[in-house]
């Protein structure tokens, strides 16, 4: 007796086959339908259901900083490799907050009928229904995306179901990571109380530290060593807005440093108060 097994992958069903023959010498009487010069053949055939879709999806490069470019690509797959699939109804991927489409997007996608929308500044990237995933093949949607302020590790999603085709729906979940560093633009003014301090006197000080941003300064330090002819610091205080902080101030003598942080376009103003030696002349 032998069996023959059809492939269930890619097809719409399997027919299994199995045939039985007399021992040499020995006649086969049965004259039924199934038989034939003695050899008797039946045939099982099953409905196999179609192949799902996939989704994987990636970003490239996989860091940026705050303002910085990544192309997003969303690939799909058709397992199955006689019948194409067809989307039944647009897919939309929705970014994490933080991505956004660049302001040139060049969304676009090899899908054939399919069209590749990503409005510039918006949160999201679709492909349009009546996209076709080719027969055991594979098609993709791309579109550039600037990373607009969140930083770390960002994690785009599309869940499972997402994806609906004339095949069913993707059964996995899509999952890409970008990482983001933050930017910021720091600055640094010092303003004294006078320009002209009267030898022996007292004069006063003024750091003035700002964060144009785009992120927060977070533990940002500073430092400030006075020339000679000035005294020890002190008197030092600290006035913050825009949701500013500061953490520590270490005096050494004639030295200042501290830590501060400063959201984008917070301020820190550190004041303190310097004698002036009584036997220094010309500037300081």
């Amino acid at each position: 007796m032998a069996l023959g097994l059809g492939q269930a992958f890619a097809q719409t069903q399997v027919a299994n086959t199995a045939t039985v023959a007399p021992p040499t010498g020995i006649t086969n009487t049965n004259a039924s339908g199934s038989c034939s010069a003695g050899l008797c053949t039946s045939v099982d055939t099953d409905a196999v259901a179609a192949s799902r879709p996939l989704v994987t999806k990636s970003f490239s490069p996989t860091s940026v900083a705050v303002g910085g470019t990544s192309l997003l690509t969303i690939t799909l797959t058709n397992t199955h490799a006689l019948t194409s699939a067809t989307l039944a109804a647009p897919m939309v991927d929705i970014f994490p907050s933080g991505i956004v489409n660049a302001a040139t997007p060049s969304a676009q996608t090899s899908c054939p009928g399919g069209v590749a929308s990503a409005t510039p500044g918006a949160g999201s990237l679709s492909l349009s229904a009546g996209a076709i995933i080719p027969a055991g093949g594979v098609c993709t949607v791309t579109a550039v995306v600037t990373a607009s302020g969140a930083t770390g590790a960002l994690v785009n999603s599309i869940a499972a179901g997402s994806l609906t085709t004339s095949l069913g729906s993707n059964t996995n979940s899509a999952t890409a990571s970008i990482t983001v560093t933050p930017v910021v633009d720091l600055s640094l003014v010092k303003v004294a109380s006078t320009s002209t301090p009267s030898a022996g006197g007292t004069l006063s000080y003024s750091l003035v530290i700002g964060n144009a941003g785009p992120s927060a300064a977070v533990g940002a330090s500073f430092t400030d060593v006075l020339p000679a002819g000035l005294g020890t610091l002190t008197n030092v205080t600290s006035a913050v807005n825009g949701g500013a902080s500061t953490t520590s101030f270490t005096v050494t003598g004639t030295s200042l440093s501290g830590s501060v942080t400063i959201p984008a376009n917070g301020v820190v103003t550190v004041t303190f108060q310097v004698s002036v030696a009584a036997n220094v002349t010309g500037s300081i």
